[in-house]
């Protein structure tokens, strides 16, 4: 992991430190999986945004993918989540792809995010152009309050 030595520690906060000096920034994080070596992978991108937000004392964790966040059983989206337990009924265990986890790291990710005090989001990837929006507390995910 990045985030095991201080040298490490103090190289990832100053680069999202000078990043974060523009407004117009807003970092992306991935874990390319085909380039990283064994000793710095994570094990999923989740697992990564909730530590580097937690890292970097970031004001929102936003989760990105291929729906508009977590579904009930009639295919809607729950827009709160206050309970990472009770939601869990709702979470398949099928991956996509390109992806390990599923929704169900996305859920661990932003619970371990929000009992360091950071709020967090699922939302949709393919409509960026609703980021404005969720940064503001609005648009369609499903947002973490616990």
């Amino acid at each position: 992991e990045d985030f095991s030595t201080p040298n490490r520690i103090l190289n990832v906060n100053n680069t999202f430190e000078n990043l974060l000096q523009h407004d117009d920034v807003i970092p992306i994080v991935n874990e390319n999986d085909s380039v990283a070596t064994e000793e710095l992978k994570f094990g999923d991108n989740d697992s990564l945004s909730a530590s580097l937000s937690i890292l970097i004392n970031a004001s929102l964790l936003i989760i990105l993918t291929e729906v508009d966040g977590l579904m009930d059983s009639d295919g809607n989206v729950i827009a709160d989540i206050s309970d990472i337990d009770g939601v869990t009924q709702h979470v398949r265990s099928e991956t996509g792809a390109y992806s390990v986890g599923g929704m169900s790291t996305k859920l661990e990710a932003l619970a371990m995010a929000s009992r360091s005090g950071i709020p967090g989001l699922i939302a949709n990837g393919r409509k960026f152009e609703q980021l404005p929006e969720l940064i503001n507390g609005e648009g369609l995910c499903s947002r973490i309050t616990i």
